[in-house]
């Protein structure tokens, strides 16, 4: 399963299209306070998430900061349609505290890359 927390319908909707043709399936979160109150997280351990990195509210800095507090251990892969810079220094952010970060990826999400990164980190 996977777990994408972005404030774009659009742009889930796009993901969850070339997720499911994939044979993989998504849970979908508008908001990082949505993720927290609608995600199982219990039963979450093998769960790919997805974080936009720009959003309203709870940005996915502030997301993935909550995430390190919580010491989630999930496989960790954050999306935006800003520059390659602004994915590296959030991944060494995350990755100094603590998170599995597996990769950063532009938008528009290169779906074949996803699926590549969800089946090498065991989500079927």
């Amino acid at each position: 399963m996977i777990y994408l927390i972005d404030d774009s319908p659009m742009d889930a909707l796009i993901i969850q299209n070339g997720l499911e043709t994939a044979g993989l399936e998504m849970a979908y979160f508008e908001s990082a306070k949505e993720f927290f109150s609608k995600a199982d997280l219990s039963c979450a351990a093998n769960h790919l998430l997805v974080v936009d990195l720009v959003m309203p509210d709870t940005d996915g800095l502030e997301l993935l900061q909550e995430m390190a507090e919580m010491k989630i251990g999930n496989p960790i892969v954050i999306i935006t349609a800003y520059e390659q810079s602004y994915i590296k220094v959030a991944l060494e952010l995350a990755t100094n505290w603590g998170l599995n970060m597996i990769d950063g990826l532009r938008k528009p999400v290169d779906i074949e890359k996803l699926v590549s990164i969800a089946r090498e980190n065991g989500v079927n």
